[in-house]
């Protein structure tokens, strides 16, 4: 993350703008991890984690006892923070799911 303090109005538009890419080499990839998890289910997943993240994990399981201590350890504001956040990702995506329009020009 890049902080900038107290940019000039000059720089506004330059600040402001999203960054560009083309994700078709991004979407190529996302489609062979998904038929690799497909066919070879958590050993995919473990070979994944091992090369996107860098860890090797053994057991995919978080107890009950885990989730509530974690979640005793976050704040009140980060959990409403989270919980914004993922309304904001569903909406937008549900807004990105094409609707099929039926267009009858005559009966029949």
């Amino acid at each position: 993350m890049k902080i900038i303090k107290y940019p000039s109005p000059q720089t506004w538009p330059q600040i402001l703008q999203r960054p560009v890419f083309d994700n078709s080499s991004l979407q190529q990839t996302v489609k062979a991890v998904m038929t690799e998890v497909k066919i070879n289910g958590d050993a995919a997943i473990q070979q994944f984690t091992k090369q996107f993240d860098g860890v090797s994990v053994e057991n995919f399981v978080v107890s009950q006892n885990e989730i509530s201590e974690s979640v005793a350890l976050l704040s009140t504001e980060l959990k409403e923070a989270i919980r914004q956040a993922a309304k904001n990702v569903q909406l937008f995506h549900e807004k990105q799911v094409a609707k099929t329009e039926v267009v009858e020009t005559m009966p029949g």
